[in-house]
């Protein structure tokens, strides 16, 4: 397989307005878009992995997807529900993502989680890297998202882009994995960990071509 050059994180946050209910930050996703679009110019295969921002956030918290049958005794059907409303909006974003990418002139694939990937206790336990794989290798960029999955413990959980990012970069080793945010500036670490990341002050591109 030829190399992985990156995976690149579109944070909810950055492509969503997270307090509004579904609602898309156009212009950053085409923006995000044209840096994919640069990527791919040059040949240097990526994956991309979105988070769900406001799309997915408030069906999962009302009908407590993240956390299934575990943490209420709560009806059957009122959890299928809430799984089944929480994946109708983030395959919702997922559409409008791989569009855009598309009309940048990407050839981009939505891939879902749910079906191929599975947890036990929020703990992945199965992941379909292959679909991934094959996707690459046919000459598409794929892209995932964060999504509600079955769990055997507990029914369902929320599968978070990052916990995808991680399992993809230790099955696939990228050369990078970026992060796209709605901070401004390039931090060596999420900004709002504890410490918080510190600021690039001067960022050399000979050696790295910006991404």
């Amino acid at each position: 397989m030829a190399a992985l050059h990156c995976i690149v994180k579109l944070g909810g946050s950055a492509v969503t307005h997270k307090d509004c209910f579904e609602s898309l930050k156009v212009e950053a996703l085409q923006r995000a878009a044209g840096i994919v679009h640069a990527l791919h110019r040059r040949g240097q295969r990526c994956i991309i992995v979105h988070g769900a921002g406001s799309f997915g956030h408030f069906q999962a918290k009302e009908f407590n997807v993240s956390k299934g049958s575990m943490e209420y005794s709560v009806d059957a059907d009122y959890l299928r529900r809430g799984l089944c409303l929480t994946r109708l909006s983030v395959t919702k974003l997922n559409h409008l993502v791989t569009e855009e990418l598309v009309k940048h002139g990407i050839p981009a694939v939505g891939i879902s989680p749910f079906g191929a990937w599975k947890a036990a206790g929020e703990e992945v336990v199965r992941a379909d890297v292959a679909a991934v794989l094959e996707a690459l290798e046919a000459g598409y960029v794929p892209v995932l998202h964060g999504d509600a999955v079955l769990d055997v413990k507990q029914h369902c959980c929320i599968l978070s882009g990052d916990t995808i990012i991680e399992i993809l970069s230790q099955e696939l080793s990228p050369k990078h994995v970026v992060f796209l945010t709605d901070v401004d500036g390039i931090y060596d670490q999420p900004p709002d960990n504890p410490g918080g990341g510190s600021a690039w002050e001067e960022c050399e591109n000979q050696d790295h071509p910006p991404i």
